[in-house]
């Protein structure tokens, strides 16, 4: 397991833009069983669909990358599919993130590095992985009810309320 101690640190920079949210993200290559015990040590709870997405031989992180990341709501009841996420954030030149994206955005929030005020759910639209159910999930981290990771459906037709931001990564050079 990866402490924090051991973590090489970015700079926490954010910045918003017309509404988005941009900041970058280091990964550390921590693989999804040892994210379970790291985010619950910081006060977060993770479902137990969470779980088996974090345990699926589908969970791959990455290692030592990184990556822009961008944040936004979309406002338009009929954008709010994540079929309609994905022509909106495929329009503003965004690319899918990456499930461990999810871990370490909650790890941020629980450090207090990353605040997203009057948003009760960041889905993180990274491609889904199977759960232990055989359901297609995508991470989603929740701020209703304190931090809790959570999987939910990747299904295209899934509706999310105005309180939720879609996250995704900035293509970058050498991005496809």
């Amino acid at each position: 397991m990866v402490l924090l101690a051991d973590r090489p640190r970015v700079n926490p920079a954010r910045r918003v833009d017309t509404g988005n949210v941009y900041f970058p993200l280091l990964s550390d290559g921590v693989c999804g069983q040892d994210w379970i015990p790291r985010l619950q040590h910081l006060g977060c709870r993770v479902g137990v669909y969470a779980e088996s997405v974090l345990l699926s031989e589908e969970f791959i992180p990455s290692q030592k990358t990184l990556e822009h990341i961008v944040a936004f709501q979309v406002t338009k009841d009929a954008r709010r599919r994540l079929r309609g996420v994905d022509v909106v954030a495929n329009g503003m030149g965004f690319s899918r993130p990456y499930a461990e994206h999810a871990c370490l955005i909650c790890e941020k929030i629980a450090l207090g590095e990353l605040v997203f005020p009057e948003v009760s759910h960041i889905v993180v639209m990274h491609e889904p992985i199977r759960d232990h159910e055989g359901g297609e999930s995508i991470l989603v981290i929740s701020q209703s009810e304190g931090l809790y990771l959570e999987a939910l459906s990747g299904k295209p037709d899934v509706w999310w309320e105005k309180a939720t931001a879609f996250v995704y990564r900035r293509h970058t050079q050498g991005d496809g």
